[in-house]
């Protein structure tokens, strides 16, 4: 009977406009922030970090650089950033918020849902790669993240500040950022995406069987109402379409469809080759053959390589789920994601793989 939604001040507007294009009507409520969050005046060093702060950095290599650092000063450390898998992250989160961890350090992943015990929140950078270029926050990503700090019921007070080590005028954007508000996408317009039905309709009215010729019907040709929507960014489902229509031809145009929509993390080539060898293994004898990271990847590997293998079992998984019998090992891909967890929290928790400590151990 009740959709109640939960956004920024600056989203209502957008959903307000969507919700009526529906026959829709909704009722906005505005709720006043319960904890004031204060700007730090001076940096903080890493030797000064206590009981409930958070270190926001925003790279892997950064976050695990600032872990060995704080870790070093006698501090035990939690570690939440976006390649961990959910129950890693749930486990850091609940370790900081238990107290068994002093510090929390992250990235921006800790402004999506987290609620945590912080007093604190102090920025290692004001900078971020966006996958194009390294750019300087934003005003919503800034409050977003800023805040986490001062959990209401539990600190009297939130703060939020930069560590002594970021960039000379980390402090000074921080200042400038902190008091402006977070301002809505100029021209927003929802994203629209094709479903089975459009690809069916297109294909048949084009008499066309090739998944990527009918994404870019879909994506040149498709009429919308200009001023609500727009067609979604496709580029990555384009490109797997035309290398599924090659290597996988013999599936369906559904099925490659569905291939095409699999969560692929294209910028790691194993698991693009991997995903690409599966469907033609699909395709060619209707089984996906054996997983790779079955044999090659366990609790004891690289943090790197257990990241890699649990976004394999991941995908693995996935696509069992919509081609029942082609996939398969399903209990023994859900045991190794559940070992990998283990061993990716130990390795966060400062434990060294045990194949690493025989190695120093016999060069010693």
């Amino acid at each position: 009977n009740e959709v109640i939604i939960i956004c920024s001040a600056y989203a209502a507007p957008a959903i307000e406009n969507l919700l009526g294009l529906c026959g829709e009507r909704c009722t906005v409520r505005s709720f006043e922030r319960m904890q004031h969050v204060a700007l730090l005046s001076q940096p903080v060093a890493i030797s000064q970090l206590k009981l409930g702060d958070a270190v926001v950095a925003f790279s892997r290599r950064d976050v695990l650089m600032l872990r060995d650092q704080i870790a070093s000063s006698g501090h035990p450390v939690s570690v939440i950033y976006g390649a961990l898998p959910p129950e890693v992250r749930r486990r850091e989160a609940e370790r900081f918020a238990q107290g068994e961890s002093h510090i929390l350090v992250a990235t921006d992943a800790i402004g999506m849902g987290l609620n945590l015990p912080i007093r604190r929140v102090l920025f290692s950078t004001m900078v971020k790669f966006d996958g194009v270029a390294d750019r300087t926050l934003g005003e919503s990503e800034v409050h977003q993240i800023a805040g986490r700090a001062g959990r209401y019921g539990i600190h009297e007070e939130g703060f939020v500040g930069v560590l002594k080590e970021a960039e000379p005028t980390a402090l000074r954007l921080l200042k400038e950022l902190l008091p402006k508000a977070p301002r809505a996408p100029r021209d927003f317009k929802a994203p629209v995406a094709p479903n089975g039905w459009h690809i069916d309709t297109i294909a048949s009215r084009l008499n066309e069987q090739r998944l990527g010729a009918v994404l870019k019907v879909f994506m040149q040709q498709l009429k919308l109402d200009d001023a609500h929507f727009a067609v979604a960014d496709l580029e990555q489902m384009l490109t797997l379409a035309e290398q599924l229509d090659l290597s996988a031809a013999k599936l369906t145009l559904r099925e490659r469809f569905i291939y095409a929509q699999a969560p692929v993390d294209t910028r790691t080539d194993t698991q693009l080759q991997a995903y690409f060898e599966w469907s033609s293994n699909h395709a060619r004898t209707g089984r996906a053959g054996a997983p790779w990271f079955l044999d090659e990847v366990d609790s004891h590997s690289r943090l790197d390589r257990m990241e890699q293998a649990l976004r394999a079992c991941t995908l693995w998984l996935w696509l069992d789920l919509r081609f029942p019998g082609v996939y398969g090992y399903v209990d023994d891909v859900i045991e190794l994601r559940t070992s990998l967890n283990d061993g990716i929290e130990r390795q966060l928790k400062g434990h060294r793989p045990l194949a690493m400590v025989r190695h120093q151990r016999a060069r010693r």
